[in-house]
């Protein structure tokens, strides 16, 4: 590995419990310039980047494999965001980061490394707004964070990282359900910040990954299927995987690992797991290191299949590498797999629930009130946090809310709910802290059999965001997802949505607690 890369990864792997989510990721970022990183949904995409940041570690079932080199200095792994050792920057919207106003929010990583006084602060982040194009982010630098705009609110977590001067600062999805002119504010700050970092750059739009981008990288079945100059990429693919990609979006390559009775006539099996994969996984299975990988599969189209990885790659070459070979071999892993059964009852409680027909839009809805199944299950800040409470709840009667989920320390007033003929379940949780998964399966158990008798529900915490948004995705665990498309999911409803790495944890945690009961 050379010094003409801000980062160079090799062999890198992931992994939750007995499930390969990367088995070995090879490439390079340059020094500076937007990167972006593509693929289907569901395939790491978002696992890779918290995994250079060191946020999976805190999951007691992550592990990770391979080497990375920050900067010109190898990296011990695990990689940890414990402040031991440099690690690249991925932008994240905090519960702190909302309740602060946009000035404190914007300068708080930058001021860890210089020291000006108050009045020079504030001149200095006015004259960087005007260069960076969000200029009238100026006239409300005394303004709570919650209430700007989504398009100023991902722009402030975007520049407070980027203003850090981070080698390499990686952002997942910051243009998800923002319109065009939106959209193209932020691609063209990313482009900006471009010119003094490396940013690497996830994205399930291709057009705005081609306005955005100069280099590419395409993940799919837990490696680099291609990369490339970004213009030479949406000319002419050189691999398979990407040419069915930039045609239609996806691309079948299998998850590494997936079984051969899984896989479609003509799709090819994945390679064998790599050795450190295998080391991993045997920790959370009865199999000896040397010994294939098992997974727990559900033999029902209701719910997705987990499954671990198994895919290897070439060494990389310097700067981009080389499209992966598609390998035929390493069948006998495979084929010793065999699936378990599912407990039917399981796979009854847990029918996806239907959006209603008649549902009212969200917009009729308080200020942050976000449908997960449009007329039956929503997400809410606390009704009266910015409006008033009986406006916020009559606001939420409009919507044909009849039931709050609330997960703040303190209940609800109930005297205001039965103004408002609404009524409430109240599960205590401390804030940036989940619950216990006993006490999500409880929740979850609740909030099933409230909308089989018809009530309407919406969670809710403080700003709505973390505990109101883990509970969410983990509604989204228990139909069949798993924790990761899960997450993907709701930050696509609300890039905010899920704010801790514990919360994060909790549902993988969930996850696996589910797959066990199907078992």
């Amino acid at each position: 590995m050379d010094q003409q890369h801000s980062l160079q990864v090799q062999g890198l792997g992931a992994s939750y419990g007995p499930r390969v989510v990367l088995a070995e990721v090879d490439f390079t970022l340059p020094q500076s310039g937007v990167t972006a990183l593509l693929g289907p949904a569901g395939t790491g995409k978002s696992t890779l980047l918290r995994t250079l940041a060191g946020l999976n570690a805190v999951n007691p079932r992550f592990r990770s494999w391979g080497q990375v080199v920050y900067c010109a200095h190898p990296l011990r792994m695990p990689l940890s965001a414990d402040g031991v050792q440099a690690l690249p920057r991925l932008v994240q919207q905090h519960a702190r980061l909302m309740r602060a106003n946009t000035l404190d929010a914007l300068i708080e990583k930058a001021r860890q490394s210089e020291s000006r006084a108050p009045l020079q602060w504030r001149t200095w982040v006015t004259e960087q707004l005007q260069h960076y194009g969000f200029a009238e982010l100026a006239q409300v630098l005394d303004k709570s964070t919650m209430l700007l705009s989504a398009v100023q609110q991902r722009a402030v977590a975007i520049l407070r990282e980027a203003w850090a001067r981070p080698a390499v600062l990686m952002v997942d999805e910051p243009t998800a359900d923002l319109d065009g002119y939106e959209a193209f504010l932020l691609l063209d700050l990313i482009k900006q910040i471009g010119q003094h970092s490396s940013v690497l750059l996830v994205t399930h739009h291709q057009q705005h990954a081609q306005a955005a981008a100069q280099q590419m990288l395409l993940l799919a079945g837990g490696q680099i299927q291609e990369a490339a100059a970004m213009a030479a990429f949406t000319q002419r693919p050189l691999s398979a995987a990407g040419q069915q990609f930039l045609r239609t979006g996806s691309c079948a390559v299998p998850m590494p690992g997936t079984p051969l009775n899984e896989l479609a006539d003509d799709v090819l099996p994945p390679p064998p797991l790599p050795a450190a994969a295998l080391a991993a996984i045997a920790e959370f299975s009865d199999l000896p290191a040397s010994s294939a990988a098992v997974s727990e599969v559900v033999t029902s189209s209701k719910l997705e299949p987990v499954l671990p990885a198994s895919t290897s790659v070439s060494a990389p070459e310097p700067a981009l590498s080389q499209p992966a070979a598609v390998a035929s071999s390493g069948l006998s892993s495979a084929a010793r797999y065999q699936p378990r059964t599912v407990n039917a009852a399981v796979l009854m409680e847990m029918q996806p629930l239907l959006a209603a027909e008649n549902a009212v839009p969200a917009s009729r809805g308080p200020n942050g009130f976000s449908w997960l199944v449009p007329g039956r299950l929503a997400g809410t800040p606390w009704p009266g946090v910015v409006h008033g409470m009986d406006a916020d709840l009559k606001a939420l009667n409009r919507c044909g809310v009849t039931m709050l989920i609330t997960l703040t320390e303190k209940d609800f007033p109930q005297d205001a709910l039965a103004r408002n003929g609404l009524k409430n379940f109240h599960l205590p949780v401390y804030d940036h802290e989940p619950p216990t998964v006993a006490q999500m399966q409880m929740l979850l158990a609740r909030m099933s059999a409230a909308l089989r008798r018809g009530e309407v529900l919406a969670v809710h915490c403080l700003a709505g965001l973390g505990r109101t948004g883990t509970v969410l995705a983990a509604w989204l665990v228990r139909e069949g997802l798993t924790a990761e498309e899960a997450l993907r999911r709701v930050r696509l409803i609300d890039a905010q949505y899920v704010q801790s790495e514990a919360q994060e944890a909790l549902l993988y945690e969930f996850e696996n607690a589910l797959l066990q009961k199907m078992a």
